[in-house]
């Protein structure tokens, strides 16, 4: 039988499970543009920047890892990068998957 104490336990485990899921899509995220500039040796505080800014902009867990399957598309040039602008960035991969 469901009792509400199972159920609040499911949802707990639940949202731990999508805690966890996320924070390794968002590490993904993080790998992937470190791998897209691996030549160029971006400082790690830089990358973080870049990763943060994105996350903040894509908001949804499901826009984050789909952006991450198609970073290459988005992201700018190394020399540009001091011009990085994530909601920019989100904003064109958000149009062009709606």
């Amino acid at each position: 039988m469901l009792t509400a104490q199972k159920l609040i336990e499911n949802l707990a485990a639940y949202k731990a499970f999508k805690r966890q899921e996320r924070i390794e899509i968002i590490a993904d995220l993080k790998h992937s543009i470190d791998s897209m500039y691996a030549d160029e040796k971006i400082k790690e505080e830089k990358l973080v920047e870049y990763t943060d800014g994105l996350v903040r902009e894509l908001k949804r867990t499901s826009l984050i890892q789909a952006f991450s399957k198609q970073l290459k598309g988005y992201m700018p040039k190394y020399n540009e990068l001091k011009h990085f602008n994530p909601a920019k960035i989100a904003e064109k991969f958000i149009g062009d998957i709606a």
